[in-house]
């Protein structure tokens, strides 16, 4: 399928491709061929074809977020799946079964946000989770159920950005949840409730994809949000709907939006420089929405879109290769 929700890359540097509705792909670079995983008869097999999210933790197994059907493990040796879903009667099980986010922290934690159910802590010697719900009684509990993005920060607290909820700040010590939200009449707060993304920078500044609010930076040691926005300044960022970010080995910070295409973010000259789709250039990114941005061993940006498959920029040349489903090639994404 060409509508690709999250790319994700194991030690061995393949691919694996998360799509909306035809499954999980394996792709190897080298070799230009792709391995299909879907949902069959087999209860091994992946649970769901339609998948929200896929990751990579640091032993190198691959986590797999389906949208209905929750949380798959995949299985190298026997080339399956583990399942995990929600189960009424057993409140180890996982929270939701619609998973939307996954995130290993520096203590090797494993974290799953689900839409609607919370946040979980997953538990690997019992194969069972820990819940973090909001709790409307309690203002220290988790701001919002509703999931899209988690990280971390230096001081290993863990950052939660839900839809239409906010952000909250989880400090393990405290067993604590610390929330923030938008206020109109506060431009120091965030730019809206609705966090799509959230990376972590090298100098530990927070940077915050915004969904209709630009990019949010909350840097190190500060307590208040700058803005990026789209403007009518030239080099200003292109769209407003941040999707995905990402920052390259020369400090560059690179956002995939929701129809403006790529951005690349220069820190010293505080401009944007915007890559688009050009028909007339079989070298340009193939399409503007842009879910997912990850780096290889090699430094190239491989690049999931909506609809236009997988894109791999090379960072020199600032040239894009397109992969995409080819319904005659049955090796193909």
């Amino acid at each position: 399928s060409n509508f690709v929700s999250k790319v994700a890359l194991d030690k061995s540097g393949k691919i694996w491709v998360a799509t909306q509705k035809d499954g999980l792909n394996l792709f190897d670079p080298e070799t230009g061929k792709s391995i299909h995983y879907c949902n069959t008869s087999d209860p091994n097999s992946l649970a769901d074809n339609s998948v929200m999210t896929v990751y990579v933790d640091g032993e190198n197994n691959v986590w797999v977020g389906t949208d209905n059907e929750g949380l798959c493990l995949f299985n190298r040796g026997a080339n399956n799946f583990t399942r995990f879903k929600n189960s009424p009667s057993n409140s180890g099980s996982i929270s939701g079964n619609k998973i939307t986010a996954i995130f290993e922290g520096s203590r090797h934690l494993l974290w799953v946000g689900t839409q609607g159910a919370g946040l979980n802590l997953y538990n690997p010697a019992t194969h069972g989770f820990k819940r973090f719900i909001n709790d409307p009684r309690n203002k220290n509990s988790l701001v919002h159920n509703s999931i899209q993005s988690i990280a971390e920060d230096d001081s290993h607290n863990l950052w939660i950005g839900t839809e239409n909820g906010g952000l909250s700040i989880y400090a393990p010590e405290w067993d604590q949840f610390l929330s923030y939200y938008h206020d109109d009449v506060d431009n120091s707060t965030l730019a809206s409730n609705s966090i799509d993304i959230i990376l972590k920078d090298r100098a530990g500044n927070m940077w915050l994809g915004v969904f209709g609010g630009g990019i949010d930076l909350y840097k190190k040691n500060t307590s208040n949000f700058e803005h990026y926005k789209h403007s009518m300044q030239p080099n200003s960022l292109s769209n407003d709907f941040v999707l995905s970010l990402f920052e390259d080995k020369d400090y560059n910070i690179w956002v995939g939006t929701d129809g403006g295409g790529l951005n690349m973010f220069n820190l010293k000259s505080n401009n944007f420089k915007v890559y688009k789709n050009n028909p007339a250039d079989k070298n340009s990114i193939s399409g503007n929405n842009i879910l997912d941005i990850k780096p290889d061993n090699k430094g190239n940006l491989w690049i999931g879109t909506w609809g236009n498959g997988v894109n791999v920029m090379n960072p020199a040349t600032k040239k894009f290769k397109v992969f995409k489903h080819d319904p005659a090639n049955p090796n193909s994404l």
